[in-house]
């Protein structure tokens, strides 16, 4: 059984970027998208109620709304169902205190994003590599 990514990133070009890169290296996994965090949590009660596969990895931009992302983090952290799932946070020129919060919610991981087109896609590859070759992630 293939691994499922959930992303929650609002920007279509972060999207557009992101696939990109994933299908380049052909991950043996399945990316799927979330517009924002209603789209986030209606995705995850629908795998719950239908027994559908839950994300073994959450990707989510720290410009998220209409929760912040790290109300986010205390729902999904706080759910038995849902707490084993690895959220990574992406974000742009996060401050100190901001990644320390992210942390303290249940952030396995913050990225920053660069600011070139490249430096994001070697940013998403290397996230990728890690939980794909490097961490072992439960389908």
């Amino acid at each position: 059984m293939q691994p499922l990514i959930l992303m929650l990133e609002s920007d279509e070009d972060d999207q557009h970027i992101t696939r990109v890169t994933f299908d380049e290296h052909r991950y043996n996994a399945r990316l799927e998208f979330a517009g924002n965090s209603t789209v986030l949590f209606d995705f995850l009660a629908t795998a719950r109620t239908s027994g559908e596969e839950l994300p073994s990895l959450i990707l989510a931009s720290y410009r998220s709304f209409p929760m912040s992302v790290q109300d986010i983090l205390t729902k999904i952290k706080s759910d038995g169902l849902l707490k084993h799932i690895p959220v990574v946070v992406l974000g742009t020129a996060l401050p100190l205190e901001i990644i320390r919060e992210c942390y303290a919610c249940g952030a396995a991981s913050v990225i920053l994003k660069p600011f070139t087109s490249e430096g994001v896609k070697q940013k998403i590859n290397s996230c990728f590599r890690y939980w794909f070759e490097t961490a072992t992630i439960a389908p």
